[in-house]
């Protein structure tokens, strides 16, 4: 089966470029498969992880694929000021709809089975824009969601009757790929160049943790007198993660360029502890039991998901360190998951393999025009929501170009 992946695979943040890794694994289990993924910039694996093929370019191989994939992630939303300076390189791709709402509704004109990917969406949507999102979930086939917030939002505008599941993220079935304790030959040459031992606590230099600094280093103390190495280890880039933010703390090891992420995902499976902000870097954590130390998060975000994790613990509560040897990790809530997670990959791979439809129609040109048109229908409460928002997000930019220049 040959399936055409949408998402911000462009990107250089973990969880979202694992999401196709894992997809194409998973999925190969279940007979032959190939994802070629989408989005707005295009990539090689001369330079990338993988190749990505720019959004535009979908028009014209559409016909070959057998399923079109929208998610996972973070990605359902408004936020033209998402990611710094992210934009589609072809201004006809309507932004930040190109990745989500296009190749949905551009895969139902064409006849071809499409599926939401376990996604989690912005907590309410503009309402001009609800047309968009109703015809969004009718060009759906399967719809799932991670979180019960995106599921109530999503259900404004399905069909009468449509379902809506919810499943854990995707990146909850890494360790049926990756096993600890059997270190590739990536992870032993990363090792060895570093100089990394069997026990380490990693720390993610991420800007955001400004505040949890003093917290972060007691765990490292804690870690040194167990005798663990700490490792500074960037979750992702692009996104204020800098290698040598902890220059302050001596003795610590550090990665001399950003991991690619299966080698990314086995150190992280492989560590005694981490501590982070990271949604996935606590993921991946979780799905071997290893303790992740964290921030605190409101009901209402995205990472809702790590609710009921018995390896969570936050860094407000001055927890002691434990490592993953102290005691037998309870996986019992992920294994539940990954049952889940083994049902959503067979449904996604019968919907790759069912028939194809008749196309409705050819007319990727309207559908790149439609998000504009409605947009300039909005009310003046809907423009100054968006206004707050993106002046928002420009800020935290403007804050975060600071902050490395000090």
């Amino acid at each position: 089966m040959k399936i055409a992946m949408f998402g911000t695979f462009d990107i250089g943040n973990f969880g979202d470029l694992f999401f196709p890794i894992i997809a194409e694994q998973k999925l190969s289990e279940l007979g032959p498969v190939t994802i070629t993924r989408f989005s707005y910039r295009a990539k090689s694996h001369a330079t990338w992880c993988y190749d990505v093929e720019p959004i535009q370019r979908f028009p014209e191989l559409a016909d070959q694929f057998d399923l079109v994939i929208v998610g996972g992630g973070h990605l359902l939303h408004f936020n033209r000021h998402m990611a710094l300076d992210y934009m589609p390189t072809d201004p006809t791709i309507p932004h930040p709809l190109g990745f989500w709402w296009l190749p949905a509704v551009a895969a139902a004109m064409a006849g071809i089975p499409a599926a939401l990917h376990g996604v989690s969406a912005d907590p309410a949507f503009p309402r001009w824009a609800t047309p968009l999102l109703k015809a969004f979930t009718d060009s759906l086939d399967y719809v799932s969601v991670r979180d019960p917030k995106t599921h109530a939002l999503l259900s404004k505008y399905a069909q009468p009757g449509q379902e809506i599941a919810i499943v854990p993220d995707s990146v909850f079935s890494v360790s049926d790929v990756l096993k600890r304790g059997a270190p590739s030959a990536a992870f032993k040459a990363f090792s060895e160049e570093i100089g990394l031992e069997p026990n380490y606590l990693i720390i993610q230099p991420s800007h955001a943790l400004r505040r949890f600094k003093p917290e972060i280093l007691n765990l490292a103390a804690d870690a040194e007198r167990r005798g663990w190495q700490v490792l500074e280890l960037p979750i992702g880039y692009e996104i204020g993660n800098d290698i040598g933010f902890y220059g302050d703390v001596p003795g610590l090891k550090r990665v001399r360029s950003w991991p690619q992420p299966m080698l990314l995902a086995e150190i992280i499976a492989n560590a005694q502890a981490v501590a982070g902000i990271s949604l996935h870097l606590s993921v991946v954590a979780s799905a071997y039991g290893v303790p992740v130390y964290r921030t605190p998060y409101a009901d209402t975000s995205k990472f809702i998901l790590l609710r009921d994790l018995p390896n969570i613990r936050f860094l407000t509560d001055d927890a002691p360190l434990v490592g993953w040897s102290d005691a037998e990790p309870d996986l019992t809530v992920v294994q539940e998951h990954k049952a889940r997670l083994d049902k959503h990959w067979r449904r996604i791979s019968e919907l790759a393999r069912g028939p194809k439809r008749t196309p409705k129609a050819r007319g990727w040109e309207l559908l790149c025009d439609a998000p504009a048109a409605f947009r300039g229908t909005r009310d003046l409460s809907d423009s100054v929501a968006e206004l707050k928002g993106d002046l928002r997000r420009q800020a935290q930019g403007m804050r975060y170009r600071l902050s490395k220049k000090a």
